[in-house]
C-alpha cells in the first residue's frame, strides 16, 4: 500500500526527500563526469589519471 501512495505522489508531481537526494547525487556525478570528459578532451587529464583515485594532470608530471 505504501508503494501505491508513493506512486500516486510521484504522478501528482510530489517527490519524497530520499528520491530527491538520490536524483541530486546522480546529477552531481553526471556533472563531474562531464567536467572530466572535457578535461580529457582538452589534454589536461590522461586516461590513467582519470581512472585512478586522484586525477593526474598532464602538466604536473
Amino acid at each position: 500500500m505504501r508503494r501505491l501512495g508513493r506512486l500516486r505522489d510521484l504522478l501528482a508531481g510530489r517527490m519524497d526527500s530520499a528520491l530527491t537526494e538520490a536524483l541530486m547525487a546522480q546529477l552531481g556525478a553526471a556533472k563531474e563526469g562531464a567536467w572530466l570528459a572535457m578535461a580529457m578532451l582538452g589534454g589536461e587529464v590522461d586516461r590513467a589519471g582519470a581512472t585512478g583515485v586522484g586525477m593526474t594532470w598532464v602538466g604536473q608530471r
